[in-house]
């Protein structure tokens, strides 16, 4: 009987989620946002790569037309996203001794930007917070930019989204978080084929902006939430970091990896309120993924060896 009054309740909160006025108008701006990525792929026949800007956009739009941010947020992003592009362009550079200093100077303006977004928009109570908030949003953004280059790009949307959600149950205040969740269901399958949307940086850390500053005001009035929001990010960063030391793993086996983080993370923050525990547990959750990542690509080495040895 109990188990049926959980069931329920967990369907009333899935209802009421769908209900909410700021889901529907973020999943109104995401199908906006995916149509357009469809038309433009189509009308250059080839993958878009501004996923990350038209995610943003579509959230930001959104919360700007319901008077829930100040137009500060908008320039903050802005300056944000002016800082990524430095960093793509600098990747265009050829030549190894310019590039290196191209690449430096722009991760320079791109560290400025994330400080200066920082102090703009938001003031938190607590001085850690106010130091982890632009390492969170670096930290994001480099590896939403990055994962590009990870051996399952197309498994971009569908995490980022699996790690909305997990935002999503963690932080108590989830009111302007549903914009964020609306939009990442129909934008959460547009890396996914046929469409392969891709990010850059320019996206990626104005994504990463919005991630970590909706995630930093659904847990001002609990700190801990904010750690296991942040924590929700599972193990996006690890995948471009793996791309070239193993065999990759089915991307069935990473996206299930990827939920199982997410869950954990989140059923961590009702367990322990210490935030020095849930950070331990991140740290333990993210060494045990990637020891998984690196053994699954070794099984996968070792069948196919297996394979080559029965052959004729």
């Amino acid at each position: 009987m109990t188990y049926h009054r959980h069931v329920g309740d967990e369907l009333a909160v899935v209802g009421d989620l769908l209900a909410h006025e700021g889901f529907q108008a973020g999943l109104l701006a995401g199908l906006i946002g995916l149509v357009l990525i469809i038309l433009v792929s189509v009308a250059r026949r080839s993958p878009v790569i501004g996923w990350g800007i038209l995610f943003s956009a579509s959230v930001v739009v959104v919360l700007v037309l319901d008077d829930r941010v100040e137009w500060a947020l908008v320039t903050g992003l802005a300056i944000v996203a002016v800082g990524g592009v430095t960093i793509d362009l600098a990747g265009l550079v050829k030549r190894r001794s310019v590039s290196y200093l191209a690449k430096g100077t722009a991760w320079g303006i791109a560290v400025i930007a994330v400080f200066w977004f920082t102090n703009a928009v938001y003031s938190p109570v607590e001085r850690w917070i106010s130091i982890a908030f632009p390492l969170v949003i670096l930290l994001i953004g480099a590896s939403v930019s990055a994962f590009r280059r990870s051996a399952h790009p197309n498994l971009l949307g569908p995490m980022v989204a699996v790690s909305i959600l997990g935002i999503w149950v963690t932080v108590p205040e989830t009111d302007s978080v549903t914009v964020l969740v609306g939009a990442a269901f129909p934008l959460g399958l547009a890396t996914v084929p046929p469409f392969r949307a891709r990010a850059i940086s320019a996206g990626a850390f104005a994504l990463g902006s919005v991630i970590a500053w909706l995630t930093a005001v659904g847990g001002e009035s609990n700190a801990a939430t904010i750690v296991g929001g942040w924590s929700a990010i599972g193990i996006i960063p690890l995948l471009p970091l793996l791309a070239h030391s193993h065999r990759p793993a089915r991307w069935t086996m990473v996206l299930s990896l990827h939920v199982v983080y997410v869950v954990l993370v989140t059923r961590a923050v009702d367990v322990w309120d210490s935030i020095p525990a849930l950070i331990a547990a991140t740290l333990v959750l993210s060494v045990l993924s990637t020891l998984a990542l690196i053994l699954w690509g070794r099984s996968g080495d070792r069948a196919s060896e297996d394979l080559a040895t029965k052959s004729p």
